[in-house]
């Protein structure tokens, strides 16, 4: 499991790498909680600057299918234990205290959107595609919401998510989600480029600037995203959109009268 996600220290840069291309990078309980204890374990005298990328095709694909699968029949609990775990995850990658950079080199989906979303710069070319698709499932981005109207604004990241559609590097980058589009054989040297100009800066300037601008995520957003998720994977709408998705049809939405 451990191989499912590579940190590799470079001078002061730390590269963090998604690192299951045959399945489009997705992230499980298990790359999580990697994930999260290379986070906690950064010493930030040695490591100035964070870099997340893809390893492959794919930068994520979000949410791993068998996992997915496991949260149709998972008790509440449980469902509530894993939201909350990839809340504090993001949160982590989004409160850290260096700067922090997507390499977009492939697509993002779902939860990926999210990683993407939480860092302070994301570096894309022009052939990658975006998808928040989360209600195409009968779901809700309920963990990566916060990050994503930090990102778009409220109204973009609302009609983006309602959609589930879709759209192109270029428009991330009208919209704000990626910081820099450039042809694909330059994205290395302009992850070189950034990081450069980043490491010139003050490491105690940075991470109060940081402190300014990105105001905290409070805890009970956390808490009350984990408790939103949770409550749709339980519900037979969600059921019905991922059953539906493992079994190659279309799902039979029905109407939830109580609610509209």
């Amino acid at each position: 499991m451990a191989n499912f996600i590579l940190p590799e220290k470079q001078g002061p840069v730390l590269t963090v790498t998604l690192n299951r291309p045959e399945l489009g990078n997705p992230f499980d309980p298990s790359v999580i909680h990697a994930f999260q204890n290379i986070l906690n374990t950064i010493d930030f005298d040695e490591s100035r600057v964070l870099v997340l990328k893809g390893a492959g095709k794919y930068f994520c694909s979000g949410a791993h299918l068998q996992w997915m699968r496991a949260g149709i029949e998972q008790s509440k609990d449980l469902n509530q234990k894993e939201a909350m775990d990839l809340a504090q995850l993001l949160h982590t990658l989004f409160a850290l205290p260096i700067p922090t950079i997507a390499l977009v080199q492939g697509n993002a989906y779902a939860g990926g959107v999210g990683l993407v979303a939480a860092c302070d710069f994301a570096i894309a070319h022009e052939a990658v595609q975006f998808c928040i698709s989360e209600t195409r499932l009968g779901l809700i981005p309920a963990l990566i919401s916060p990050y994503l109207q930090h990102v778009l604004g409220a109204q973009t990241a609302t009609r983006l998510a309602l959609m589930a559609a879709p759209f192109s590097a270029r428009e991330a980058l009208q919209w704000g989600l990626i910081s820099h589009l450039v042809p694909e054989d330059k994205l290395n040297e302009t992850l070189h480029s950034l990081t450069s100009t980043l490491l010139k800066n003050g490491p105690l300037a940075l991470k109060m600037t940081k402190s300014l601008f990105k105001k905290e995520i409070e805890l009970g957003t956390l808490h009350d995203t984990s408790a939103l998720i949770t409550q749709i994977r339980m519900d037979v709408e969600a059921q019905e959109g991922m059953r539906a998705f493992f079994e190659k049809r279309p799902p039979a939405w029905t109407i939830h009268k109580n609610d509209v």
